[in-house]
């Protein structure tokens, strides 16, 4: 595998704090507002990385709130935004060689 293609890859699969900045941004978007919400949010681990992570710590300290799923739609999509920044763009192809053998990878387009 090539330099360039290893760089590629990192860039694909570099999860660079996802979820802290996605939790980060909730939190912005409700100082001035939902203080229950930014009571929750702030009982969020600050350090996480990967979405899902981010997702399961805000299920646990949102679920008593009546915008529980609110809150969580719009960290999907921030996180989900974040993910988008580090692809270089829909559906390119990176040529991943194992051990010898070559196989094709497609990066999943959003929806």
């Amino acid at each position: 595998m090539s330099n360039n293609e290893l760089a590629q890859a990192d860039k694909i699969f570099d999860n660079s704090e996802r979820a802290e900045a996605a939790l980060e941004e909730l939190k912005n978007n409700r100082v001035n507002g939902d203080t229950k919400a930014v009571a929750a949010l702030a009982q969020v681990p600050s350090h996480l990385t990967r979405c899902v992570d981010g997702r399961n710590a805000l299920i646990e300290t949102t679920q008593k709130l009546p915008n529980a799923q609110d809150l969580l739609k719009e960290f999907d999509a921030a996180c989900q935004d974040r993910t988008g920044q580090n692809q270089t763009g829909h559906g390119q192809r990176i040529r991943l060689k194992c051990a010898g053998s070559g196989s094709t990878w497609k990066k999943p387009t959003s929806k």
